[in-house]
């Protein structure tokens, strides 16, 4: 059953067979057998059909997780239960259980030129490492990075500096939140919203505005605490984007020092201006303490640093982006 958000789609009746295809995707099938496996396209069909983005879908009787690995693919949330030890083992390591990147590379960096199999008569392959002259295989592909390199450029399109923090975020296992009207425009073919996470539900309750679903881009933990906030500023008044900062400071007073404007060079003299002689400064809000800067160069240059190569961790991000940051100048 789906638990419909406020404003979800009016349901319809899915009036036409759907045709099974059961073993066209490896997210069930290359995983573990399970006897209860339903057809994950028509589970597909059915979530898609009767719930939209941010939904809670409830599967009771989850079997191998079939429902909420779907669920999780379509960006709804999921709650999956079943009383099979076997199946909830299944299911979390399938949809649940948290990948490390950086673990993941550096197994593959220990196999990688290794000799893995042969082929005695040229049909069938054996692991292990054969006599010289017998065909073998070895793993020696690469590994497209999760930060593609992107064109050099000085004047960067507000959209790519958003995607490329998405693409920062998303590659240090961050949950990314691109902003709401950003998510329809597409840069490099990838739209936006496809890079983002939906806000946290139990965060959003919170929100006493529809400010904070506007910035640009936000770095959010897995428990859903926002982490760092970015505001791209190209033409737009620099004013819009403090006030959508003080807004998540309601949601995570500890962001304080994390909430960025990122400008280009030519406005670093207005928005030292505004940190300086207006409302935000001192007493009551003290914003000056709270936002920093980055320039567009600033940016470009910490992507570049890790296009193409080895995505840091979320702790080397971190670090990388509080090094960066500039505090405005004060008096």
């Amino acid at each position: 059953m789906a638990e419909l958000a406020p404003g979800s789609a009016e349901i319809r009746p899915i009036s036409q067979p759907i045709p099974p295809k059961k073993q066209q995707a490896k997210r069930h099938y290359g995983s573990h057998p399970y006897f209860t496996k339903r057809a994950w396209n028509v589970v597909q069909a059915y979530i898609r059909n009767f719930s939209s983005q941010g939904d809670l879908v409830l599967d009771p009787f989850g079997g191998a997780g079939v429902t909420a690995v779907e669920a999780l693919a379509l960006r709804r949330r999921a709650i999956h239960v079943d009383l099979a030890p076997l199946a909830n083992f299944i299911t979390w390591g399938v949809a649940v259980a948290p990948v490390d990147l950086n673990q993941f590379h550096q197994a593959y960096a220990d196999i990688r030129g290794k000799t893995i199999a042969y082929s005695p008569d040229g049909k069938h392959w054996v692991l292990g490492r054969a006599r010289a002259g017998t065909a073998q295989t070895a793993f020696g592909f690469d590994v497209v990075s999760a930060i593609p390199p992107l064109p050099a450029t000085n004047e960067p399109e507000r959209d790519s500096l958003i995607y490329r923090l998405a693409k920062l975020g998303r590659a240090a296992g961050f949950n990314v939140h691109v902003g709401k009207k950003e998510q329809p425009n597409h840069v490099t073919g990838e739209r936006l919203g496809d890079l983002s996470a939906p806000l946290p539900s139990a965060l959003a309750k919170r929100w006493t505005t529809k400010k904070v679903e506007q910035i640009d881009c936000l770095y959010v933990d897995p428990v859903g605490v926002p982490l760092y906030g970015f505001e791209i500023e190209q033409s737009t008044p620099i004013t819009t984007g403090i006030d959508r900062f003080m807004e998540l400071l309601e949601v995570n007073a500890e962001i304080a020092g994390r909430l960025v404007l990122v400008i280009p060079r030519k406005r670093l003299k207005m928005l030292n201006s505004i940190l300086r002689d207006s409302h935000y400064i001192g007493h009551p809000l003290y914003m000056e303490t709270k936002v920093g800067w980055l320039l567009y160069e600033d940016l470009l240059a910490i992507y570049e640093s890790y296009a193409g190569r080895k995505a840091p961790s979320k702790e080397q991000l971190l670090k990388r982006l509080d090094d960066a940051v500039r505090k405005p100048k004060i008096g």
